[in-house]
């Protein structure tokens, strides 16, 4: 899948038959990836925004995060 100068390189989502519905490369968590990437796209429910966002900083990825990055109470 492209898109002017972007390619999707993998996806990362728990549910299998999510990942399946993509012709890449899929994981169930941000530490399960095992390529390199040169940035991604965080679209999961505000709850796991902080986390994932961790997750994906630790490894120094490039990131845009949907907002809001974290839910208020």
């Amino acid at each position: 899948m492209a898109h002017s100068g972007a390619t999707l390189a993998a996806v990362v989502d728990p549910d299998i038959a999510s990942r399946a519905e993509f012709d890449v490369p899929g994981f169930a968590t941000i530490p399960d990836v095992d390529q390199p990437l040169d940035g991604l796209i965080l679209a999961t429910p505000t709850p796991l925004h902080a986390q994932s966002a961790s997750e994906a900083a630790a490894r120094n990825w490039p990131m845009l995060v949907e907002q809001p990055i974290a839910g208020s109470q």
